[in-house]
Parts: structure tokens; C-alpha cells; sequence
């Protein structure tokens, strides 16, 4: 329990969450840069969408850790700083929209639709 806080609801490590943010920045940016530069690109669909998708799930449904994969690298990046705790809800609710956003992709890349795909990813 936090001192101060209300009991029963779920808070954040900010440094954490702001690490994990940066690496899915830096996969939005590399998966702009393949798209742009390679003529057939589809196994994004099949290596970066799932990894992305599943993480952005799995922390709207059980936070950072122990099933999101860039979760647990925010986390490690971020443990040596004290943790600045800050409410889940708010992060739950952008990361259920990236869930959707990597569908949208994943869907839009199926139809062969590039620029849609970097519009999405560039809104990250």
C-alpha cells in the first residue's frame, strides 16, 4: 500500500511505464523505417505486430509484469531509480487503444496498405 493512497486501486511505476514507452517509440520508428525502405514487407505481421499486440493486451489486463514483454525491459531499465508511483487506469485505457492500433495495422498490412500502416504507427 502506498502512503496516502486510496486502497484497492492499482498504481504504476512511472519510470517503468516512460522506459517501456521509449522501446515501443523505437519499434513504432524502426517498423516506419522497413516500411519505407523494403518492397515486401509482411513479416511485420508475423514477428512485430504479435510481440507488439500482445504486449500492449497483456499490460492493459495485468500491468507491466509478468506478461509483457516490453513491460519487463521498462522495468529492468528503470530499476535502479526510485519508482514514482502514479495511477494505472489512465496507462490501461492508451494501452487497450495500442491494442487496437496494432490490429488496425496488422489489418491494414494484409490489405497491402503501407501508408495507412505508417499513419497509425507514426500516431503512437
Amino acid at each position: 500500500l502506498i502512503e496516502g493512497r486510496t486502497s484497492g486501486k492499482r498504481y504504476l511505476n512511472e519510470n517503468a511505464v516512460r522506459a517501456r514507452a521509449g522501446l515501443l517509440m523505437l519499434t513504432a520508428v524502426a517498423v516506419v523505417i522497413v516500411l519505407l525502405q523494403i518492397e515486401n514487407p509482411r513479416f511485420l505481421i508475423y514477428t512485430v505486430a504479435p510481440v507488439a499486440g500482445w504486449d500492449m493486451l497483456s499490460g492493459a489486463i495485468f500491468g507491466l509484469t509478468p506478461f509483457a514483454p516490453y513491460g519487463i525491459a521498462g522495468t529492468l531499465l528503470a530499476w535502479g531509480k526510485a519508482p514514482e508511483w502514479k495511477p494505472a487506469g489512465p496507462k490501461r485505457f492508451a494501452w487497450t487503444l495500442g491494442f487496437f492500433m496494432v490490429c488496425i495495422c496488422v489489418v491494414m498490412g494484409a490489405l497491402r496498405l503501407r501508408i495507412g500502416v505508417m499513419v497509425v504507427a507514426c500516431t503512437c
